[in-house]
């Protein structure tokens, strides 16, 4: 793995970074207040060739490396990472397509949602099935060429925005996980009811919805893989997800590092800036560690999963260590600005927000502490 960037991936830092200092920073506070799906960031970011970044050329994508995008998503995460997380929601959506989908599928659905610039969203969350995907109750039943589903989904980023869902349903029930299948069906199909946006803590310019399948016929030929295979598709599609997520997370930790620096190095007590008090140097040298090192994480498991090696170890890592990191710089530049940072006026009380959720989604920081135990053994 080479730890330089190319010139190419310069580009792409650079260009993610200008669309964040230009369109994501001084439109984030309004979208937190607003708490919708931000249609017009999306359209403007599709412009710029900022979404469906993974998808192949062949089909109108970018074709860019997990690596690649991970490089353009820290710059994004450092803007915001609610309107970062909505903008690159496509690449969660579409990954069962693009991983399990034959080619004849994607050939079929990838064009028209990218040139009409469609959202999709992951459906595997449900009331009683969070970190656990072998628990999910949803059930799909076939009646002739279809399949029917029943059940309730929660926590569907971009749900209510999306014109598609990657839908994961029981479909042989003796079977344990290896009963689940996987389903491509469009958001607007009969017996598919969605609900408002939930109130959310945190990156809430990326909504997150309830979804209710009562009696939704889905033809056969929407199955994404074989059946069975919906649970092999959900681990292959974290082993890409995450580290995109997480650079995410570095991004956040970044920008908390940033704006704790900058105030440290202008706010004066006791004839100083508090910036040489050694307490709070301590603390900035922490984030600026908490960074380098949750970059290298993610790059490095982006990098093997690029390169067609196993990176299911590495993934848990860069959640479990960013997902943490994310979380300790944001609390840590609170902690240095003091009382001012407790403010909603402050980005550093955003920052704080959006934060936890990253020690909790796509595997809570525990889940993935047992998966590496679980490849520790297993190696």
């Amino acid at each position: 793995m080479n730890l330089e960037l190319t010139a190419e991936q310069h580009k792409i830092q650079e260009q993610h970074r200008e669309f964040a200092e230009a369109v994501i920073i001084p439109s984030a506070v309004e979208w937190d207040r607003i708490a919708d799906y931000p249609h017009p960031l999306f359209e403007q970011a599709a412009e710029a060739g900022l979404t469906n970044r993974i998808v192949p050329v062949r089909h109108g994508g970018r074709g860019l490396s997990v690596l690649d995008a991970t490089i353009g998503n820290e710059e994004l995460g450092y803007g915001c990472t609610g309107i970062s997380t909505a903008l690159t929601i496509n690449e969660l959506g579409l990954l069962p397509l693009l991983l399990a989908g034959s080619e004849d599928q994607q050939a079929a659905w990838l064009p028209g949602i990218l040139a009409d610039r469609e959202v999709v969203s992951f459906c595997v969350t449900e009331p009683e099935a969070g970190s656990d995907v072998a628990a999910l109750q949803t059930t799909a039943v076939r009646q002739g060429d279809r399949w029917v589903l029943n059940g309730t989904k929660l926590w569907i980023t971009g749900g209510n925005a999306a014109a598609w869902l990657a839908v994961f349903a029981v479909t042989d029930p003796d079977q344990g996980h290896e009963g689940l299948s996987c389903f491509f069906v469009r958001a607007d199909a009969p017996g598919i009811v969605r609900g408002a946006p939930i109130a959310k803590m945190g990156q809430r310019a990326a909504p997150a919805v309830r979804i209710e399948f009562q009696d939704c016929a889905v033809p056969e030929c929407h199955m994404l893989g074989s059946r069975g295979s919906g649970f092999l598709t959900i681990m292959q599609t974290f082993d890409t997800s995450r580290p995109l997520l997480c650079a995410q997370a570095v991004g956040l930790a970044r920008r908390a590092r940033d704006e704790a620096v900058a105030y440290a190095g202008r706010r004066r007590a006791f004839g100083q800036t508090i910036s040489r008090f050694q307490g709070v140097g301590f603390m900035l040298a922490d984030m600026d560690i908490r960074v380098a090192a949750g970059r290298g994480l993610v790059r490095h498991a982006a990098w093997l999963r690029d390169e067609g090696a196993g990176n299911t170890r590495e993934a848990a890592i860069a959640k479990a260590y960013c997902g943490e990191a994310a979380m300790a710089s944001a609390t840590d530049a609170v902690q240095v600005f003091g009382g001012v940072g407790y403010s909603a006026d402050q980005p550093v009380e955003k920052l704080m927000r959006d934060a936890k959720i990253f020690q909790i989604y796509e595997g809570t920081t525990q889940i993935q502490q047992q998966i590496i135990v679980r490849e520790l053994y297993r190696s």
